[in-house]
């Protein structure tokens, strides 16, 4: 039996169009600064990028007002930049944002590139730095074969650590690889890092132990998790599953979060929990049941794709919301799954709806992530519900 979690709905007049993934920076109890990049679309989604726009969002208010409009320069060295999938990371020691940009090959949806650049913008909207400038050259210092990234890049600088993935390729197979720096960004060392299988690795999760700051774990595709460790080491590893298992740190109850997705044949697609000391060590708590939306599907929670994880606040109470595809979700759309924290076996689940009781989809191919930071104590924050628009 699946009961109604009737608060958490997304207040309609809270949307904003043109964002697909952002930052949040607290700015006070109830204010937020959105950095993010505004999409341009050229009649589909092609994730082309030309400005970085800041808005305050007042979570008490529900209300957007625009800060400000910063244009990326002709001298990044990209005629048409594109944004690849999470591409949107933060140096939270300098208050920039961290864009994975590549030059868009003039008709690809999705992000592939021999020329690819990550690039910091001032939150403050009054410069930007090439941080990498050639990131393929950096693959190439550690994966020799490397010739082109796809999908993924994306890249975060805290307490003085730096990361960066990507999705690297060699004539159409996956290689593992990231790159971290422990000077701030400064230098990079490249990492061939295939210890467990030579699968890409995806998107960074900054994670805590409380207050201490324990590094990044990383997306893993076919399982090829990463733990990038404060001292720059790392460990290669799974909770456990089969396909791409994505973390979640959940800093309300302070545990890891991992969930699966990419299976396309009705297997099951775990939750797991697990204590960020051991984050490997997790313990197996995939919801069983279906859910059914206004127009009927039946969604299967145990095998439905589980991705896109957040954590947000609503009413005072935490909750894990993640988007679910195919297992009775309609081909080509996703549905929002939402449970309250702390995520346990047996927890009641539930379809994310606007608050008009219209149910909330999106089209695959869409990466949406929003993290939220206090820069003053450099830890993570819970999400306020922002409806994303698609750009058109």
């Amino acid at each position: 039996m699946v009961s109604k979690l009737p608060d958490l709905q997304f207040p309609n007049e809270t949307s904003i169009e043109g964002l697909l993934d952002a930052i949040l920076i607290q700015k006070s109890a109830n204010k937020f600064d959105i950095v993010f990049p505004e999409l341009r679309t050229n009649g589909q989604i092609y994730n082309i990028v030309r400005s970085i726009k800041v808005m305050e969002f007042d979570w008490q208010q529900g209300t957007f007002t625009e800060i400000g409009t910063y244009q990326l320069p002709t001298n990044i060295g990209l005629n048409v930049p594109q944004l690849f999938r999470g591409g949107i990371g933060y140096d939270l020691d300098n208050d920039r944002i961290l864009l994975a940009l590549g030059e868009w090959d003039g008709s690809s949806m999705e992000p592939i590139s021999t020329t690819v650049k990550i690039v910091a913008i001032n939150r403050s909207l009054d410069g930007h730095e090439v941080v990498i400038d050639d990131l393929l050259s950096l693959v190439r210092q550690a994966v020799t074969d490397a010739d082109e990234i796809r999908y993924y890049a994306s890249c975060y600088i805290i307490n003085g650590l730096g990361a960066i993935v990507a999705g690297v390729y060699s004539a159409g197979a996956e290689r593992a690889w990231h790159a971290v720096s422990t000077d701030g960004g400064q230098t990079w060392t490249s990492r061939h890092s295939n210890d467990r299988y030579d699968y890409i690795h995806e998107l960074i999760e900054p994670f805590w132990d409380g207050d201490t700051f324990m590094g990044y774990l990383v997306e893993g595709h076919g399982t090829n998790c990463l733990w990038i460790k404060t001292d720059g080491s790392y460990e290669a590893n799974s909770p456990g599953g089969t396909f791409t298992i994505e973390p979640i740190y959940d800093m309300l109850n302070n545990e890891v979060i991992w969930t699966e997705w990419g299976s396309a044949t009705g297997a099951v697609q775990h939750i797991w929990y697990a204590s960020p000391s051991t984050p490997f060590n997790a313990t197996d708590v995939t919801p069983s049941g279906t859910l059914t939306d206004a127009e009927g599907n039946s969604i299967d929670l145990s095998t439905v794709s589980k991705l896109d994880g957040h954590i947000v606040m609503v009413g005072g109470v935490g909750y894990l919301l993640f988007g679910g595809s195919r297992d009775g979700v309609p081909s080509g759309e996703r549905r929002i799954i939402c449970t309250q924290l702390p995520v346990r076996s047996g927890n009641t689940y539930e379809l994310l709806t606007y608050s008009a009781g219209d149910i909330i989809k999106y089209i695959v191919g869409l990466r949406f992530i929003v993290r939220a930071f206090d820069l003053s104590s450099k830890k993570p924050l819970p999400c306020p519900l922002i409806n994303v628009i698609p750009p058109s």
